[in-house]
């Protein structure tokens, strides 16, 4: 399950592998070249449900995900890879 810090979903940091993450996220390697389950998305609102208009997540396919994009997005919290 992801931790919810506020009302919001965080990812997970430390997977290796898809298997390591949650049902319905997948692991990304951020900027800091740390590995993350981020949660899978189509549009930015499946990513700020419980989110404040000052910390909304991004729905993006530009983080490389560990086991191939496949034509995913993940919801890319405001602060990864800053």
């Amino acid at each position: 399950m992801f931790d919810r810090v506020q009302g919001r979903l965080c990812g997970i940091s430390g997977c290796s592998h898809d298997t390591d993450c949650p049902q319905g996220a997948a692991c990304v390697t951020d900027d800091n070249q740390t590995n993350y389950c981020f949660l899978i998305c189509a549009d930015k609102p499946d990513c700020n449900a419980n989110r404040s208009l000052e910390n909304e997540s991004s729905c993006t396919s530009s983080l490389a995900f560990v086991d191939g994009a496949k034509s995913r997005k993940v919801c890319r919290p405001p602060n990864s890879g800053t």
